[in-house]
């Protein structure tokens, strides 16, 4: 049991730490970059764009090293410090090209972090599982990043309140960044098995060749083009979600703010209902409502800009989470093998995610020149299609708690 606490609050935490510096960031950063860089809407959207680049380069490369050389915990430290220091950085000179530079650094390394504590994580479950402890189910493990995320967004409602610039979200996400730094110390060591040999001795590919193998099936890359569509609208939502709450419905800086959270309180309600809701209706099921909830609520925030509504929509964020963050991260662990655990995240999230935002944010900065209600329409028809595509190619899995860890007979096969 000792091994069982050892190993499960650290983890935890660092999901809170790590959702903890995305919340910093998320909700303001738009209006910062509006308000205090000076920067117009399509700029800031070619900004976003230029900095989710990084996604498209750094995941799978550093998934990949943590599957075959350093491990997750040692990458996760080197990348708090990084990004603490783009922060800082930032924060000090506060330039249009700062904003790039800096921005787009901490976008690099800051983007591996999701992958490589989701694949550290199933590798600290499946070690307990072979000791004979208690496992943690996922979305156990992933609520306290939903946690995390909501805790900035208070601290900081009260130094707006008490007049503080757009900029502290940059100080507080520094000082989040190293308290980061100092809980990967604390995390469980873990490298994979070496990635060139089985037991037997034979050959085995590289972890990133694996990954990549797994989603050249043909079924796959439907199911990758569906999440990718999805993917897309939800950039373009979330890119821009600040500026519709404040340009387009008249809400404060600190009042968007509390708005955003609102949804990311309920939140933490569907995820601790993920378990039972998967029992009851397979994952395949689960994602395809949460994905028509996601549709519904893009258009509803386009046919009604009031802040009813916009408080009124927070209802399906949690919906939103499971269809894009927490049923995919599973599905995939349940293809995946020991040896490429982390790197199959790292592939999702450059292929698919990280592709994605880079076109969403360009394609959305365009947008939010004539009209910020047009992004959440065409947002909408993207994820409707994506939930019909996901409806008609994503496996029928049995109701049962497998899906719970993301592990499968397939994935042990591997």
């Amino acid at each position: 049991m000792k091994n069982y606490f050892q190993d499960f609050y650290p983890v935890r935490t660092q999901f809170f730490l790590s959702y903890a510096f995305i919340g910093c960031l998320l909700p303001y950063l738009v209006i910062y970059l509006r308000e205090e860089v000076g920067l117009r809407e399509s700029v800031i959207g070619q900004l976003l764009a230029l900095s989710s680049m990084a996604i498209v380069i750094s995941p799978l490369l550093i998934t990949g090293l943590a599957d075959s050389r350093f491990g997750g915990k040692r990458l996760l430290s080197w990348i708090f410090l990084g990004s603490t220091a783009c922060m800082l950085a930032l924060a000090w000179w506060g330039t249009p090209w700062a904003a790039f530079v800096f921005l787009g650094l901490h976008m690099l390394l800051f983007v591996s972090v999701i992958p490589l504590q989701d694949g550290l994580n199933f590798s600290v479950q499946k070690g307990r599982r072979k000791r004979g402890l208690p496992e943690t189910p996922y979305h156990q493990v992933r609520v306290w990043g939903t946690i995390g995320f909501i805790v900035p967004s208070l601290f900081l409602f009260v130094l707006f309140w008490w007049g503080a610039s757009t900029v502290v979200i940059l100080y507080v996400a520094a000082f989040v960044g190293v308290l980061g730094y100092l809980n990967t110390l604390r995390l469980p060591s873990f490298v994979a098995a070496p990635a060139m040999k089985q037991q037997k001795g034979e050959k085995r590919a590289l972890p990133t060749m694996e990954a990549i193998r797994v989603f050249a099936n043909p079924r796959m890359v439907v199911i990758g083009i569906a999440l990718f569509l999805a993917h897309l609208g939800s950039a373009a939502y979330f890119g821009f979600y600040p500026l519709y709450l404040t340009r387009e419905i008249g809400l404060s800086e600190r009042s968007a703010g509390l708005v955003f959270n609102i949804g990311v309180v309920v939140e933490i309600v569907f995820i601790l209902g993920f378990g039972w809701a998967l029992r009851k209706l397979g994952l395949r099921r689960l994602l395809v409502i949460a994905m028509a909830l996601t549709a519904l609520r893009m258009f509803l925030l386009a046919a009604f800009p009031t802040v009813g509504m916009a408080v009124v929509s927070q209802i399906f964020h949690g919906m939103v989470v499971i269809a894009l963050q927490v049923g995919p991260v599973l599905f995939l662990n349940s293809l995946a093998g020991d040896h490429f655990r982390s790197s199959i995240q790292g592939f999702y999230t450059m292929a698919i995610a990280g592709s994605s935002r880079v076109v969403g944010h360009l394609w959305a900065g365009s947008l939010a020149e004539n009209s910020l209600l047009s992004i959440y329409f065409y947002a909408g028809l993207l994820t409707t299609v994506s939930c019909f595509m996901l409806w008609l190619f994503l496996p029928n899995q049995q109701k049962n708690t497998d899906g719970l860890t993301g592990e499968s007979e397939a994935g042990e096969r591997k």
